[in-house]
């Protein structure tokens, strides 16, 4: 008869004692039995049990001295929620010995590379527009919005990669900066500098002033062993944060090419698909295999239909353009002055309009740089490349790896088919003029340059169609800094003549004499900036 004041299935003395309110408990469904029970008690002195019955309010925790079982049990049943009933608590399950195992691995990495991983806070400098002159952003009014210099901060990530304090991480997160801050995942903050940077390849490097110590450099793995399934780890300092982990697998390996192109660096020869979350911050941090080696250097995330993709440099390349910054503070590239496709990337209704009989494989020929190094041998729009060097091409990525692999004033040999007979050329390789450098005189004002294309017009807020040269990088104190150009800003003319690619400013820069005047474009409106070069 007790156990008529319990909750259904409660064990006198070992459970705890609810009951709710009035009309939420069987306890208190016939008030005068209740009444009449807890007299035959009290007659009896029989106070075994310690139970509270109230009137509108719940009770729970009546189990007090109950010993170890009642602990037990009250760790797995949640005190009742206000209408009397009984709240299940999930159990404890135990994992497989092979997810058990993925975890501990996931766990070991992250261990191992954490000491090598930093956190990159940048100082830089960006224009500041000023509004009080807005006549309604049309590139009818070229003075509307001057630039005002404006300190501007940033967060990026980075892996040290050798004893001397060299740091690799991406020249986006870099480039430009005054001040570089190296935060160490034990709180301990060193001033850095930039060693370089290649905007082409979107590598850069960074050194402490004074290496730390205690420092640990991470170990490198080979990228070209990469499989599609294998598992990796993302590291990276994300919304500020110091450093975190996400784990995914490799979701493709492949060559860059018309189809897919790193924005951020157009001569990145191949990409790393990976599902492991790249955020915004974890750029230039490291891409880790299960071995607990670098693989990747985090670089692009790509939001499209279906959700984000996260992309990484190959290790491979990242690694042989930061040995080139580390020695000489600067990557040069040799130069064909033509833009290709891959054959297979050509739409039928352009190949129909190229010609018959043309091969299955190699670089279609779409333009060709006037006064260009493969003007000069011959090449002509149509013409498709099947051979560099004496190698044979497949892709449009195999003639840019060809001519890469020369040395710039070298002399290379080319294969082609133009209207279906074979042909052959010597062409002379020049320099990539994508950086105006102190090889072009007085020409020089210390930015770095890159042809703009749709993509970038847009991602830049612009006509998809702006034809012009978009500045990349801007060296400090230089004669573009002073004058107020910034990241982003688009050369559309210089001296009155239009600029529609990076080979059309250089030019222009190079046969004119002291100031120029360039007519710049960005997504708040149009201007005019006069430049002196050095």
């Amino acid at each position: 008869m007790i156990r008529d004041f319990l909750a259904p299935g409660s064990v006198m003395g070992r459970t705890p004692c609810t009951l709710g309110g009035i009309g939420s408990s069987p306890a208190l469904v016939a008030w005068p039995r209740l009444i009449s029970m807890w007299a035959m008690i009290r007659r009896h002195a029989v106070i075994p049990l310690l139970a509270c019955v109230c009137v509108g309010v719940a009770v729970s925790g009546c189990n007090r001295g109950a010993g170890a079982d009642g602990r037990a049990l009250a760790a797995t049943k949640a005190p009742a929620a206000t209408n009397g009933s009984s709240t299940a608590v999930t159990p404890k399950l135990e994992p497989s010995e092979q997810a058990r195992a993925l975890s501990d691995a996931f766990a070991r990495v992250a261990e191992a590379i954490r000491p090598s991983v930093v956190r990159l806070d940048v100082e830089g400098s960006a224009p500041r527009t000023n509004r009080l002159f807005d006549f309604g952003g049309d590139d009818q009014n070229p003075f509307q919005q001057m630039p005002m210099p404006r300190k501007v901060q940033g967060t990026g990530s980075g892996v040290i990669i050798d004893g001397a304090g060299d740091i690799l991480t991406n020249s986006h997160v870099v480039r430009g900066a005054r001040k570089v801050t190296i935060k160490l995942p034990d709180q301990r903050s060193f001033e850095g500098r930039v060693v370089g940077t290649d905007p082409l390849t979107d590598v850069g490097v960074v050194r402490f002033e004074k290496p730390p110590t205690g420092m640990v450099a991470a170990r490198i793995g080979d990228s070209d062993k990469l499989r599609i399934g294998e598992w990796a780890i993302a590291v990276g300092s994300p919304l500020g944060m110091d450093q975190t982990v996400t784990a995914g697998i490799i979701s493709g390996v492949g060559e860059t090419g018309s189809r897919f192109r790193f924005e951020s660096g157009e001569r990145v020869r191949k990409y790393i698909q990976t599902d492991a979350e790249i955020n915004p911050g974890n750029s230039g941090g490291p891409l880790v295999s299960l071995e607990g080696e670098v693989i990747g250097l985090n670089t692009l995330i790509n939001v499209g239909p279906g959700g984000s993709y996260g992309f990484a440099i190959p290790i491979n390349q990242a690694s042989q353009v930061a040995s080139v910054l580390i020695k000489e503070g600067r990557v040069r590239y040799p130069y064909a002055g033509v833009s290709v496709m891959g054959i297979g990337e050509v739409p039928q209704e352009l190949l129909d309009q190229v010609g018959k009989n043309l091969p299955k494989e190699g670089g279609l020929v779409i333009s060709v740089a006037p006064d260009g190094p493969a003007a000069a041998a011959g090449i002509k729009p149509g013409d498709v490349i099947v051979g560099v060097g004496g190698h044979a091409v497949k892709t449009a990525g195999d003639v840019v790896a060809g001519v890469s692999d020369q040395k710039i004033g070298s002399k290379v040999s080319i294969d082609y088919v133009r209207d279906g007979a074979k042909h052959a050329a010597d062409m002379k390789l020049g320099e990539y003029p994508g950086e105006a450098t102190p090889g072009a005189n007085r020409a020089r004002i210390g930015v770095g340059l890159q042809t703009l294309t749709e993509s970038i017009a847009q991602s830049l807020g612009l006509p998809p169609r702006t034809k012009g040269a978009v500045i990349t990088e801007i060296e400090p104190g230089s004669p573009a800094e002073k004058a107020g150009l910034a990241l982003g800003d688009i050369i559309r003319e210089i001296d009155k003549k239009p600029v529609t690619n990076a080979e059309d400013a250089v030019a222009a820069m190079a046969s004119g004499k002291g100031a120029r005047l360039l007519r710049v474009t960005n997504a708040s409106g149009t201007r005019f900036v006069s430049v002196k070069p050095e």
